[in-house]
């Protein structure tokens, strides 16, 4: 694999933490009594987008940040670390009023990061980092 650049290195690991501090920020939020309650189904969606999102950001973190380390243990810390984050944000929640910990939120959030996986191991590793061929995920 090529080597990242510093500068890229700099704008993956900041993107990360931006979009962990927005996530927080999103979850730190007050329930609203506007927003319809009966969205079961778009709450959901938004979960399962915002952590493949999320997903997509952890995966080109590791990437960038330890580069000669194996690829298997680049993707089992993303994962790792993706869903801690899930699972903490949820715990999060708990204590912000109006809002509470749901399991199928966290069931949600944990789709969307495997679907980032699948997403980034058989294709997005290939345009984020200009490899002309395939990357053998053997190693």
């Amino acid at each position: 694999m090529k080597s990242t650049s510093p500068h890229i290195k700099v704008l993956y690991i900041s993107q990360w933490f931006l979009y962990s501090a927005i996530i927080f920020i999103l979850s730190h939020q007050p329930h609203n009594e506007y927003i319809p309650i009966n969205i079961w189904d778009y709450d959901k969606l938004l979960h399962l987008f915002g952590f493949f999102l999320y997903g997509v950001s952890t995966f080109l973190l590791f990437w960038t940040a330890f580069p000669s380390t194996s690829i298997k243990f680049r993707y089992l810390f993303a994962i790792s670390l993706a869903i801690f984050f899930a699972l903490s944000d949820e715990f999060h929640q708990s204590f912000v009023p109006g809002r509470l910990m749901d399991p199928f939120d966290f069931i949600a959030d944990c789709i969307g990061i495997i679907f980032s996986y699948f997403l980034f191991r058989f294709r997005l590793i290939n345009i984020f980092f200009h490899n002309s061929k395939p990357i053998s995920h053997d190693a």
